[in-house]
Parts: structure tokens; sequence; C-alpha cells
């Protein structure tokens, strides 16, 4: 799955676009891990809903954070990584030969 910021698929042109899609992380309080993990995981939920739609690549991709206070631990901060993206079809360009 090829996954751009950009409207941009490197080797491809998109080809129809199926619709944006979105996804997150779970929701974290003190950090346990690093942020990259929590936007790795946010990533492969986005990738796997993708897939379900039979995209080849998601173009767009935008990162975000939800806050809350989680109020059945006193009002403890939790945050989520969340993240976007349009799932496209793509057709690979093909190399000519001069």
């Amino acid at each position: 799955m090829q996954v751009s910021t950009t409207q941009d698929v490197q080797g491809a042109r998109v080809v129809r676009e199926i619709g944006r899609i979105t996804a997150s992380s779970c929701w974290h309080g003190r950090r346990a891990v690093s942020e990259e993990d929590y936007r790795s995981q946010a990533l492969a939920a986005l990738i796997a809903e993708a897939k379900e739609y039979e995209a080849d690549a998601i173009v767009e991709v935008r990162y975000d954070t939800d806050d809350a206070q989680y109020l059945d631990l006193s009002g403890v901060p939790v945050k989520r990584t969340c993240i976007s993206g349009i799932a496209v079809r793509i057709a690979h360009e093909s190399r000519k030969n001069s």
C-alpha cells in the first residue's frame, strides 16, 4: 500500500478516488511508548481500512490529535493520534524506451 502526504503517488497516477477514510490509535494517558508508535498504530489501522475498499494507495494523509478527560480515572487527560486520507485506485506509469 502506497501512502503519500500529497496528491501524488510515486511511479503511478491516481485514476479514481474512492473516498476519505479515517482511523486512530488507542486512547493513551502517560507515554508508555513514543508518539511515533501511536502514529504507526493509526497508520496501520488506516491501511487496513483502505484495503477494505480495495484501494491501491492513500493520498493527502494528515495526522491530528484528539484530547479528552477520562472521568473514570479522576479526570486523567488522555489523547489519541488520528489519521485521515483519501483512498484511491492507481495505474502504474509505464516506462517509455527512448
